[in-house]
């Protein structure tokens, strides 16, 4: 493998700036303790973004007592500009061939010590709680959160915020009133609380219902109302689908590698048995982790059955870890069982069946997400995350049967730069609007309809693909018509990140989105939209509920998978949550033989690329869902297609190469596995021209960047990045290329004197580069700093009477030198925190 395919947003968040300075290594600690002066609660910043939108006025019914429990909230914690930019520069070290850092993945251990906060925040920030009277039970391994427990008057008392009583479609729920507060001085080590409420992530499950099953016959005699035959996706007829029998027969089986399921409830370990013995799978005994109190069996039982039946059917010789934790009053298990999973560190391969539009998220929920997965990724730990069921319209609640309402949107706990999004498909018969007879020879092509007893398959062979979608989907059930008196929107999620930031609202949620994560580096190729947002989904795998008569057979209570006389009884289901523990499935049987892999969108992207008949590329249908007329996104139709007439969304169709209704597609696993280590990049040379290296600070200069490399042109972008003091003057921007090269004017060079850089990020095709640093000094003009400083004055009437410019402790990012202060971050006016123009000023 020639090249280094390692690189993440090639400026977004600094990746070079770690390797153009001598200061910090990536093998050392960054976490550096400093002197802390006391915590003035009076000074306080507002976490902005952290209350429910259904925390509403309309839905109130007051604040709940002081006593009420507040028990196993989570602090995320924050680290440095620093330490982010050098585990952005080692995860893409760790996934770049040729690099030293390749696959060296790290322990939770040694994530906390190099990336996370100094012990001394951390006490501090304890110790800030525990003066709050909240009782402290550990930091995580990684340093990612603080887990505490209080009460509803201690919330109020420490972060100025109330927990309310709101009633919303009939049931009761508890969330945090507002915004919650912290002192200012721990601003820079605290990220948010996850969570403040008991809205419950989504299960992305679709049950049809309870059926007997003729393991003889393999017919199916569904409890629910179904036009055509019955077609269960058993283990066997998986394999046949992806291709999965040549590994199996070469003991490609999962063998050595954990799966980590995260669910919200516990299982009985019998019906699994009882799964595996009927569908012919080894005896594997289950492992159930639980973090703090055991949640038992509950509504969400079908999920984890689901997930840990479905992901051991399809890597049957790896070790399943059901990881779960009971809610609490104010925080989902789910979340304590993501972080247990990922700091115990046990299983190389995760997967997640939840989740809640990043809107709903907020910034804390979304912030935990990314830091838990990026954790994962740093540690060489695989994550894989349902994309959704509700279509395009990730916000809207697809168990309703009603239209879209709240436009488009994605899942938050799929949609981060550090785990794989799976979609979902459904197959696709041509036949789809032709006559019965028709229909049920193109079946007979496919399946076998009087197989002999398990194990033997039904599937004859691969069935074409289409996008998951029960409204518009080309499906035998409706032939292709939709019909306005049936509304849904369950279909395979995907689309565009949007919402990791929005406008708050009075309420403090979100009233409208700014924007989402940024387009990851590695997520190029043909089709990938020029968006600049992270897309979704990666992959998909079949997901579908009955729309074309197949569903996965699965077992969910006490008297499933038992004969009796000669039938049994199973559960049908569909969902992303089924294409979430398959796809973690396969990626076991790919651990097994090349070990763990990490962020493996690193190696998926490229794959498709140059290896594309590794993919079934999934052409036909989309993810388009209805909506109501005058909602966000909603327009009528005239497309000339099942959906002209309607409204719609009007987003995703699938299409040649990547697209937002099914990724990249779905794929072979023999050939997968086969192509897994064979990718090669072409080197490529970055030059960099600067039309001026000295000049006063606010000049416009001209970068112009050509990126070359032999066989064809260089797609994607370049970041330019300096090695200026503070860490915030680092990134100048991300710039796209066309035809190879990139051309643009800056003026926000920062002042001083420093090395400027420009990487190239790499394709699917080409490797990355980077460009020989250049020196650029720009002096400052005294007449500059004075009519800042007068204007500043203006706006404040007048200057601090004794102290003006305020230097802070090391916490707030501030700088002692000697007798006097040297303004690193901003200066402090009236106690409104402002920008400094330059680290070359002084306080005075």
């Amino acid at each position: 493998m020639s090249g280094a395919f390692g690189r993440f947003w090639s400026l977004g968040f600094l990746a070079v700036l770690a390797a153009m300075t001598s200061s910090v290594g990536l093998g050392q600690s960054l976490s550096v303790t400093s002197p802390r002066l006391p915590i003035d609660n009076s000074q306080r910043v507002t976490l902005r973004g952290n209350t429910h939108p259904l925390a509403q006025p309309r839905y109130d019914h007051g604040a709940v007592v002081d006593s009420f429990p507040a028990e196993r909230m989570l602090l995320l914690l924050k680290r440095s500009p620093e330490q982010e930019t050098a585990l952005r520069q080692f995860i893409e070290d760790a996934h770049s061939p040729g690099s030293l850092s390749y696959h060296k993945w790290l322990t939770p251990e040694q994530f906390g010590r190099l990336y996370g906060s100094a012990d001394s925040d951390v006490a501090a920030v304890i110790a800030w709680l525990q003066s709050h009277g909240f009782s402290v039970a550990h930091v995580s391994k990684g340093k990612t959160a603080i887990e505490f427990s209080g009460s509803a008057g201690q919330i109020r008392g420490a972060f100025q915020t109330e927990i309310h009583t709101y009633f919303v479609l009939g049931e009761e729920h508890h969330a945090n009133d507002r915004d919650p507060q912290i002192p200012a001085a721990l601003a820079p080590v605290v990220a948010g609380i996850t969570s403040m409420n008991d809205f419950k992530p989504k299960s992305y499950s679709a049950m049809l219902g309870r059926a007997t099953y003729e393991p003889s016959t393999h017919q199916v005699k569904p409890q629910w109302t179904l036009a055509g035959s019955a077609l269960a996706l058993a283990p066997g007829d998986f394999a046949v689908q992806y291709d999965l029998n040549s590994l199996y027969n070469a003991d490609t089986n999962g063998t050595g590698v954990t799966i980590g399921i995260i669910g919200a409830s516990n299982v009985d370990p019998e019906v699994v048995a009882a799964y595996r013995a009927l569908f012919g799978l080894p005896a594997k005994a289950l492992n159930v982790v639980i973090d703090g109190q055991d949640p038992g069996l509950n509504g969400a039982a079908l999920e984890s059955y689901l997930d840990v039946e479905l992901a051991g059917a399809v890597a049957p010789g790896a070790t399943i870890n059901l990881y779960t934790a009971a809610d609490s009053s104010l925080q989902s298990g789910l979340n304590l069982s993501a972080l247990r999973a990922v700091d115990d560190d046990e299983a190389a391969v995760l997967s997640t069946s939840y989740g809640n539009c990043e809107q709903v998220l907020g910034s804390a929920g979304n912030q935990f997400w990314a830091a838990v997965w990026e954790q994962a990724a740093a540690q060489g730990q695989t994550s894989f995350v349902s994309a959704g069921d509700g279509g395009s319209a990730g916000c809207d609640n697809f168990d309703i049967p009603q239209v879209a309402q709240q436009g488009l949107a994605v899942n938050g706990f799929s949609s981060t730069p550090w785990n794989i999004s799976v979609g979902g498909t459904d197959f696709f018969y041509s036949t789809f609007n032709g006559t019965t007879a028709a229909q049920n020879a193109q079946l007979a092509s496919f399946w076998n309809l009087t197989p002999s007893g398990l194990p033997a398959n039904s599937l004859l062979l691969p069935i074409p693909e289409q996008p998951w979608n029960h409204a518009f989907g080309l499906n035998l059930s409706t032939r292709g018509v939709f019909s306005s008196n049936s509304p849904t929107i369950v279909a395979g999620s995907g689309g565009a990140s949007s919402c990791t930031s929005g406008v708050d609202a009075s309420n403090g949620s979100f009233a409208s989105c700014s924007s989402g994560y940024p387009k990851p580096a590695w997520q190029t190729g043909s089709g990938v939209p020029a968006d600049g947002a992270r897309d979704l989904p990666d992959v998909s795998l079949f997901a579908a509920a009955g729309a074309n008569y197949s569903f996965y057979p699965i077992c969910a209570f006490s008297d499933d998978c038992i004969p009796a006389e000669g039938d049994v009884r199973i559960v049908g289901v569909g969902g992303t949550s089924a294409s979430s523990p398959a796809m973690a499935g396969i990626m076991a049987l790919i651990n097994q033989k090349y070990g763990p892999q990490g962020q493996a969108n690193f190696t998926l992207y490229p794959l498709a690329a140059q290896h594309p008949s590794v993919f079934h590329d999934i052409t036909v249908g989309s993810n388009n869902v209805p909506c109501q007329q005058g909602t966000p996104s909603c327009a009528f139709s005239t497309l000339n297609d099942n959906t002209k007439g309607f409204y719609t969304l009007g987003q995703y169709y699938a299409a040649a190469g990547y697209d937002q209704a099914t990724g990249l597609g779905s794929f072979d696993a023999a050939l997968l596995l086969e192509y897994w280590t064979s990718l090669h990049f072409t080197p490529t040379t970055t030059t960099l021209n600067i039309s001026q290296t000295s000049f006063t600070h606010g000049t416009p200069v001209t970068v112009s960047i050509d990126v070359a490399g032999n066989g064809g042109t260089p797609s994607g972008n370049v970041g330019l990045v300096t090695t200026a003091s503070p860490s915030v003057n680092t990134g100048l921007g991300e710039l796209p290329l066309e035809s190879g090269t990139v051309s643009s004017s800056f003026k926000d060079f920062p002042g001083g004197q420093y090395s400027v850089a420009a990487k190239y990020a790499g394709d699917t095709t080409f490797a990355p580069s980077l460009w020989q640093l250049l020196q650029l000094q720009q002096p400052f003009i005294r007449q500059s700093f004075q009519r800042r400083q007068l204007r500043l004055r203006l706006l404040h009437h007048h200057r601090c009477p004794t102290h003006g410019c305020q230097c802070r402790a090391r916490l707030d990012g501030w700088h002692r030198n000697g007798n006097r202060q040297l303004c690193r971050y901003g200066e402090h006016w009236h106690d409104q925190f402002r920008p400094c123009q330059s680290h070359l000023q002084r306080c005075r």
